[in-house]
Order: structure tokens, then C-alpha cells, then sequence
């Protein structure tokens, strides 16, 4: 799964406002090596206890409560972390997007057995998750209380956490104090204090962390899905938009409505918090 991240899903983003069909292509590649790794990490179960059939998805907390051995947390722990980047890079493929609880079952039973799993890691993963749709109320308290553990279990030796709290919260807020805090602190980390980090250092950082910038984000909300032709004239614009701009101005897409319904949007004021300009939908809606 760290292959298709390191060598699959960050070129594609960092192609996507440059070459749209170099970023499908190694989106693509890099979807393919996450469902690979969901089915290694399953087959890790079946051999171990005797699972579900590697095709059956697990519904409920009750499926996986068999796998109640230490041992089991690391597969227990990849096949969510792995069917989660699936679901990610599959957001047109509703047979793949409604197995999102099941990423999180295998987590919550990882959790139940050792919840401090490789320095934070489950942790990390509830950060995003819990973040999904612009968490707030009982919803933001839990996420918080993921990153400040996460933070206290890598005692200073990972950046995940702060990196998952940046993209989970920090910039769909646009808080730029925090911003500017939290990227001062990863830009002041030096890898060669933990060598056995390093490599994931380089991989987890986004090229414009690298280079000392913060880019400037427009957001946009639409209704068309992604995958769409709409869709994919949006991401023509905001390619254009960094090319000119030398990656200084970023466009992102709100898709598939996930701002709110096209009953709702229509009329609706726009909330600076999750969208900055208006659209154009092709059924008339005005964002």
C-alpha cells in the first residue's frame, strides 16, 4: 500500500493540475495497489482464523470479532488503512464507496485490542475519518482527541499526525495561523535524528511543503459527480489556473454534491468556510 502512495497516488497529485491524463493514469495505478494490498491484508485474516471470503464485506463489528488476538492487529489495522485509500480514489464506484463502515469496523476491533498500534497509526486514521463532511460538535471534540494522542504516541518521531490534521482540519478550515504553525513545525523536523522515519518523510510530504510555499485555494462546489465531463472541465481550470499562476493558485472541487443537495443549493448563500466562488451546474443550480 506505501508503494502505490509514495509512487502512484503523490505523482498523480502532483501532475493533477498539470497533465489531467498523467494524473488519471497514476490515480489509477495507485487505486489498483490499494485494493491489491485490502486483498493481501484480508487473505492475512483468512489464513490466520479462517475469514469471510476475501469478496464478502464485513457489516458489522460482530464479523470481525473472532480476530481478537494481537496478532491479528496488523492485518486488522491494513485492511482498513488499505479499503480506505481504495474508497478514496474510487468515489464513482458506488460498489466500492458504500464499504466505508467496514474500513472503519477493522479499525474499531484493531483499536479494542491495541489501541496505541504502531506509535499512533489507528489513531491517524480516525483523524480522517471522523473529519469526513466537515465535522463538527461531538464529531470535532473526537477528532481532536485522535490527533492529540497520535501526537503524544509519536513523541516527536512522525509527522502523520500533523499532516493528518492539517488536511483532515486545518485547511478545510482555512485556519492559516494554525497553517503557517503546524508547516513551520514540519519544515523544522530533521529525519536524520530517526533514520528509521526518514523514508516516510520524504514520501508524506506534499511538494509544496518541500518547496516553502502555501498555496492560495479556491473552492468550488458542483453537483456533477467526478468523472464527469463537467467534472473534468473544472480540473482543466484549475490547471490552468496553476499553470499561470506557477502553483501558487489552487482550485478544489467539491463533487457529487457533497456541499450540500441540488435541492438545497439553488438560493442558498454561499459559505465561505466550504466553497469561495459561485458555479454553474448543468441543470441550472447555482452554487
Amino acid at each position: 500500500m506505501l508503494y502505490g502512495y509514495a509512487f502512484a497516488e503523490l505523482p498523480a497529485e502532483d501532475a493533477r493540475d498539470t497533465d489531467y491524463d498523467a494524473y488519471l493514469m497514476q490515480r489509477n495505478r495507485a487505486r489498483d495497489f490499494y485494493c491489491r494490498a485490502f486483498g493481501y491484508a484480508r487473505r492475512g485474516l483468512v489464513c490466520r482464523r479462517g475469514a469471510p471470503e476475501v469478496d464478502a464485506p464485513v457489516r458489522a463489528h460482530a464479523d470481525v470479532q473472532a480476530f481478537d488476538q494481537l496478532l491479528d492487529v496488523p492485518f486488522l489495522y491494513w485492511c482498513g488503512a488499505s479499503l480506505g485509500k481504495w474508497i478514496a480514489l474510487s468515489k464513482t464506484d458506488p460498489a466500492v464507496v458504500i464499504r466505508l463502515p467496514e474500513a472503519a469496523i477493522y479499525m474499531q476491533q484493531a483499536a479494542t485490542l491495541d489501541p496505541d498500534y504502531d506509535g499512533g497509526a489507528i489513531h491517524e486514521f480516525f483523524i480522517s475519518y471522523e473529519s469526513r463532511g466537515n465535522a463538527s460538535g461531538d464529531s470535532r471534540a473526537r477528532v481532536r482527541k485522535h490527533y492529540e494522542r497520535a501526537l503524544e504516541l509519536a513523541s516527536g518521531r512522525k509527522l502523520s499526525p500533523r499532516m493528518a490534521w492539517l488536511e483532515a482540519v486545518v485547511i478545510p478550515d482555512q485556519d492559516l495561523t494554525t497553517f503557517d504553525r503546524l508547516v513551520a513545525q514540519v519544515l523544522a523536523f530533521d529525519p536524520a535524528q530517526y533514520p528509521e522515519c526518514a523514508l516516510v518523510w520524504m514520501c508524506l510530504l506534499p511538494s509544496w511543503i518541500l518547496a516553502g510555499q502555501r498555496p492560495v485555494t479556491i473552492k468550488l462546489a458542483t453537483l456533477a459527480p467526478e468523472g464527469t465531463i463537467f467534472y473534468e472541465q473544472l480540473l482543466k481550470l484549475g490547471q490552468e489556473w496553476a499553470r499561470v499562476s506557477d502553483g501558487a493558485v489552487r482550485l478544489k472541487i467539491y463533487a457529487g454534491g457533497i456541499a450540500g443537495s441540488a435541492a438545497q443549493a439553488p438560493g442558498r448563500p454561499i459559505q465561505l468556510a466550504t466553497s469561495s466562488p459561485a458555479a454553474v451546474d448543468a441543470d441550472g443550480s447555482v452554487w
